[in-house]
């Protein structure tokens, strides 16, 4: 088993080394392919002068040197990736030893498998990032956290086949947040992502107060386009309804949550959203008159008086 590790990097000069030395240490890896996105450290130099001697480490960078996201970054690792198996890290985290020894093991009983996820623990925590029960590929998506509610597994945690990466086209590079929901969505729905141990962790993340996720107006206004996405992208391809209706409900909580954020601007900011949403709604979803939830939403664009209120947070048929 041969693996590519391919590690975002932007303004983490004082991770970055350990980073990289703990995917060296793993027997499976055969490279490490470090991308600088824009870093305004001296991140990249550090790793070009420190693994200068090593050939398994490549630094890269974008075409015109400048920030282009995570999601870019990881894409430009996997364009460059030599190996049958990916791997992903922040350049702030780090493996544990015997990274891969289980993955190994279960891409070994699963020969069908395309992937494997494991759990990613955090430094000085028990926490764990992981799904809390073991399931089979085909309800990884229903499990998942924001799509169902069993936790949610990290990019970090995951071993991919290369060519279940490329299959499904990589990151989107339109998010700066969610890009990694976004795509682990699509991998699982069209690939056979296996499950690994839940508790035993393969990567250590560590919180320094800057690579935690705040909630802002940004991050409500890419959560909702990682839904409308994800909508397009089902129809598309024509998943099942099931899958459909939870990317619907969960485009209809994030519009929601944004409009609360957008409550200090002005009214009819509010209503030209709603306007947007609900044409967006109608064009995704052939059906949507059918859904009470949608039925009720269009109803409080126009105006429309309801019975009673529904709630957001609740799946469509439990309402």
């Amino acid at each position: 088993m041969k693996v590519s590790v391919i590690i975002p990097l932007y303004n983490q000069a004082r991770f970055v080394k350990r980073a990289v030395e703990s995917a060296l240490s793993q027997p499976e890896t055969a490279e490490v392919l470090v991308i600088d996105d824009g870093s305004d450290d001296d991140g990249a130099t550090l790793v070009q002068n420190i693994f200068a001697n090593d050939s398994r480490v490549k630094c890269l960078l974008h075409s015109n040197g400048g920030r282009l996201g995570a999601g870019a970054a990881r894409n430009l690792g996997i364009k460059n990736a030599t190996q049958p198996f990916l791997a992903f890290l922040d350049a702030d985290d780090y493996m544990m030893p015997n990274r891969f020894v289980h993955t190994r093991e279960v891409f070994t009983t699963h020969p069908d498998a395309d992937g494997v996820f494991e759990a990613l623990g955090q430094e000085g925590s028990d926490q764990v990032t992981m799904l809390r029960i073991h399931v089979d590929p085909g309800e990884v998506f229903h499990e998942m956290e924001p799509f169902g509610k069993n936790g949610h597994f990290s990019v970090c945690g995951l071993t991919v086949k290369s060519h279940a990466v490329r299959d499904t086209g990589g990151f989107s590079e339109r998010l700066e947040i969610g890009e990694d929901t976004e795509w682990l969505a699509r991998l699982v729905l069209t690939h056979k992502i296996y499950c690994g141990d839940l508790k035993k962790v393969v990567a250590l993340r560590t919180v320094d107060g800057r690579n935690t996720t705040s909630v802002s107006e940004r991050t409500a206004t890419d959560k909702v386009l990682m839904a409308a996405m994800l909508m397009a992208w089902a129809k598309s391809e024509d998943q099942p309804e099931s899958v459909q209706r939870i990317l619907l409900d969960l485009y209809l909580k994030y519009h929601y949550e944004e409009n609360r954020l957008l409550s200090k601007k002005s009214a009819l900011s509010r209503k030209l959203a709603d306007f947007k949403a609900a044409l967006f709604v109608m064009k995704t979803s052939s059906d949507f008159w059918k859904i009470p939830k949608v039925q009720y939403f269009l109803k409080t664009v126009v105006g429309l008086p309801v019975k009673n209120h529904l709630d957001y947070y609740v799946p469509s048929g439990r309402e």
